[in-house]
């Protein structure tokens, strides 16, 4: 059972254009899974707009809006905060607690 807000935000991010899935891989690449492109976090900005409660694994689900260098858009939701040592320290907390590539 997934919360409902998650959910909610998920569709309201695909309704502003975030239609991409995307994911960090291993070696801190991040693939998009629709069409398997691989990108390198210089190529990308990635911000962390929100996180809910997800009842199905019983813990937190971070939310990132990701924009490419050809201007596609999408969304990371996982387990974790995609920043330093997931990304290589490559972001900085704005004030917002989002986060931006340096």
């Amino acid at each position: 059972m997934i919360n409902m807000a998650l959910t909610k935000k998920v569709i309201a991010l695909h309704d502003k254009g975030y239609d991409f899935d995307f994911f960090v891989t291993e070696d801190h690449r991040v693939l998009c899974v629709q069409d398997n492109r691989s990108f390198t976090i210089d190529q990308l900005t990635i911000e962390m707009v929100d996180m809910h409660f997800d009842k199905f694994t019983g813990g937190y689900k971070y939310i990132h809006t990701v924009e490419t260098y050809c201007e596609d858009k999408g969304l990371i939701v996982d387990c974790s905060i995609c920043v330093n040592s997931m990304l290589e320290g490559k972001f900085r907390l704005r004030a917002n607690h989002s986060y931006a590539a340096i």
